[in-house]
């Protein structure tokens, strides 16, 4: 999509769908981040730090997904 829009800089919904593409990009991100806490837990669940990150990963990350959607949804 950069290189589309390198070619064709004034078409916006090319920058709303990279934006799209990032958004995507970041769920997967927090998910993963999600993963190696739980890890960490199980190589030492008394891993206090890491049990507050999950706690707060998955809360935050359900939000990050309700805003996904919504900007996809209020977008088509």
């Amino acid at each position: 999509l950069e290189r589309e829009i390198n070619k064709n800089p004034s078409y916006v919904d090319l920058y709303h769908e990279l934006a799209i593409c990032y958004l995507q990009q970041a769920k997967f991100g927090w998910q993963k981040s999600i993963e190696y806490f739980k890890k960490a837990l199980e190589i030492n669940p008394k891993f206090d730090k890491a049990k507050k990150a999950v706690e707060l990963s998955e809360e935050h990350y359900l939000r990050l997904n309700d805003a996904i959607v919504d900007i996809i949804e209020k977008n088509d």
